[in-house]
């Protein structure tokens, strides 16, 4: 819950930036493999009012290899039943490969649990 003071003091409001959900597509080669993907918004998901937060970061170390790998929360504003883990969204120009979704009890926002691509 946030207190109603809370969304006059935070700059920006509770949910300052955009995101768009966008779902992949192609046809799949003779193994089903589908490369490469296209991308196209999802029809009533564009532009939600969301917050991204940084959930974790981490960097991977292997032989003449190393990556780094960032995952996020991005929470929106709202019921969004049709999200799932194959999709990615899109905020701020940044692109978050979806993981998971979540919604809360009362079906007033989801929370995505994405990583970032770079």
């Amino acid at each position: 819950m946030i207190h109603p003071s809370m969304l006059v003091a935070m700059p920006g409001g509770v949910y300052p930036s955009l995101c768009t959900i966008q779902i992949g597509g192609g046809t799949p080669d003779a193994y089903g493999h589908v490369e490469p993907v296209t991308w196209s918004d999802l029809a009533g998901y564009a532009d939600i009012p969301c917050r991204i937060a940084p959930r974790s970061a981490s960097e991977h170390r292997r032989a003449e290899q190393v990556y780094a790998e960032a995952t996020h929360t991005v929470g929106l504003q709202g019921y969004y039943p049709a999200i799932r883990a194959a999709m990615r969204a899109v905020a701020d120009g940044i692109v978050y490969d979806i993981e998971g979704v979540e919604h809360d009890g009362n079906r007033a926002t989801t929370r995505l649990y994405a990583r970032l691509l770079e």
